[in-house]
């Protein structure tokens, strides 16, 4: 296999499993056997999807909403309709950013996640008295994704706050 540039995709997604940071990694076009699916070779075929409509993923949404077609995704019925008539009441975006965000698709139907082949969960994981996180919202976004998840398809679970969050 020839050698492939540092920041394309099969060496990244390599380093999932790769013991090596990607700037020392001695296989530089190395794909791990685990990876067996496709994999998208330019940005023009990735096809988002931003799951949780919260602080996180509404900003994130309409950010890259001004620049390419997004399905955001909640559950929540009400927030869905709140956000198409222009107005979010968390305040983490402006009316004039969410006009602005013309590429952007609000949704509560699990049905047009099925043309994403890109998802972002972005869904809270509240702690409790003890400082134990309450996973149940992330493992429901992840059975929805689940749902609708085809060979080759990306999910990131973004970190944040000081609970780290392990996808297999």
């Amino acid at each position: 296999m020839k050698n492939r540039p540092k920041n394309d995709l099969r060496h990244i997604l390599h380093h999932r499993h790769c013991k090596y940071p990607v700037r020392r990694c001695k296989r530089s076009a190395a794909i791990h056997p685990i990876y067996q699916g496709p994999v998208l070779n330019t940005l023009l075929q990735i096809k988002l999807a931003i799951i949780g409509l919260g602080y996180v993923g509404l900003p994130l949404a309409v950010e890259f909403g001004k620049q390419r077609s997004v399905v955001g995704f909640d559950i929540n019925q009400k927030r869905i309709d709140q956000l198409k008539a222009g107005h979010d009441f968390t305040l983490e975006t402006e009316p004039e950013e969410l006009q602005a965000a013309s590429h952007l698709q609000f949704s509560t139907d699990i049905e047009d996640l099925r043309g994403c082949n890109v998802y972002i969960v972005t869904v809270p994981t509240p702690i409790d008295d003890h400082k134990r996180p309450d996973l149940t919202p992330l493992i429901k976004a992840s059975e929805t994704v689940g749902k609708v998840l085809k060979a080759g398809d990306i999910v990131i679970y973004p970190k944040f706050g000081s609970y780290p969050v392990i996808a297999t």
